[in-house]
């Protein structure tokens, strides 16, 4: 059995954002579908360095958790939303003549 909320969201260049707390009963192999992320310390969290972007990449993301133990397993999907978050203004060149 899993047990998780159905939604959550991260924060645009968080790398390692947890996205929802995740507990599985007799569980011995948890499992997700989606290369950016990964169950650790009971959180559905990107995997450490692993950054989403709000303007280049899809959102929501369906990420499904598969846990496995004692000859049978569940499933669970999470719709991961991607929170766009102010970032500081970037610049071509060094410097400007105003």
């Amino acid at each position: 059995m899993i047990t998780a909320d159905a939604e959550g969201s991260v924060d645009e260049n968080d790398p390692g954002g947890t996205v929802v707390s995740v507990t599985t009963e007799n569980a011995t192999s948890v499992t997700v579908d989606n290369d950016h992320f990964e169950v650790a310390g009971g959180n559905l969290k990107l995997k450490e360095g692993t950054m989403l972007d709000f303007e280049s990449d899809d959102s929501p993301i369906s990420v499904t958790i598969t846990a496995s133990g004692d000859g049978a397993s569940a499933t669970h999907t999470v719709s991961v939303t991607i929170n766009d978050v102010a970032e500081d203004p970037s610049f071509g060149e060094e410097s400007y003549a105003f």
